[in-house]
């Protein structure tokens, strides 16, 4: 509540008393959505639209946009000025809701006739109906506990395994400062798997480099061989991987067997 009043200017900024003070511990875990899952949620979304077409696109711009349930179904045609939503008010104050070519399409194929986005006449689409409308399609995709918000934290995933910044997710995601989204961040095992093969690469042409100084010309295996250290000794006393030095190692010593044999 402090920090939102300093947001509303009803505060001075850094008043906050409660700065610093630890949050209380809970037991939210985030769930992220697999490709499989996002496939069959694409599936169930189109068996929706038979017969309720705006839940089911309210549904589709949560997944695209990443923004909150509350903040959808709040969205006024006003509201929406080209690329952007400009809401006046949200959980952390005053912020834009970013659309793509996707969610521009989705919108699109509503009327604007009506005061809000996902709503009929005057009046917003109510949350019982919204929540009611995702628990059959979350029985339909078969995604067990899966919550609505739970999109908006795969929405988060998706951008930070193809490789955007933190702070970049966090201006999409609407988030006042980086440790909130540092909590959206999940990395799928192809990502780290992928980063793991980066670095592996890039220290091993490292290793295999010329050392400087003392022994220069020599490389890092031979100045190995030459020594009485072990393995993770050598590479303790020189700051390299053992497991990428051992993978190094054998590849070298199978490239001096191949010029000796030649010779």
């Amino acid at each position: 509540m402090m920090r939102h009043a300093e947001l509303l200017g009803l505060q001075p900024p850094g008043s906050n008393p409660c700065k610093g003070l630890r949050r209380r511990k809970t037991s939210f875990t985030a769930t992220y959505l697999s490709e499989a899952q996002w496939a069959r949620l694409g599936t169930a979304l189109r068996r929706l639209e038979e017969t309720h077409p705006l839940e089911a696109g309210c549904f589709r711009f949560l997944a695209l946009t990443g923004c909150r349930k509350g903040e959808a179904l709040a969205l006024r045609w006003d509201m929406i000025d080209g690329p952007r939503c400009a809401l006046p008010d949200s959980k952390s104050g005053p912020r834009a809701i970013w659309l793509g070519r996707a969610a521009k399409r989705v919108l699109a194929s509503f009327p604007s006739s009506n005061l809000y986005v996902f709503g009929e006449g005057q009046d917003p689409m109510p949350d019982h109906r919204i929540d009611r409308a995702w628990r059959k399609v979350r029985e339909s995709a078969k995604l067990g506990q899966v919550r609505l918000h739970d999109l908006r934290h795969s929405f988060a995933s998706v951008g930070i395994n193809a490789g955007l910044d933190l702070r970049v997710i966090g201006g999409l995601l609407g988030h006042s400062d980086l440790a909130t989204t540092e909590g959206y961040a999940h990395l799928e095992d192809r990502t780290i798997k992928a980063a793991s093969q980066r670095v592996g690469t890039h220290l091993e042409k490292i290793v295999m480099a010329p050392a400087s100084g003392r022994g220069a010309g020599r490389s890092l295996y031979q100045r190995f061989c030459r020594s009485s250290l072990s393995i993770d000794a050598f590479c303790s006393k020189n700051g390299i991987d053992p497991a990428t030095f051992r993978k190094g190692l054998v590849t070298w010593r199978s490239a001096n067997r191949s010029r000796r044999a030649g010779a």
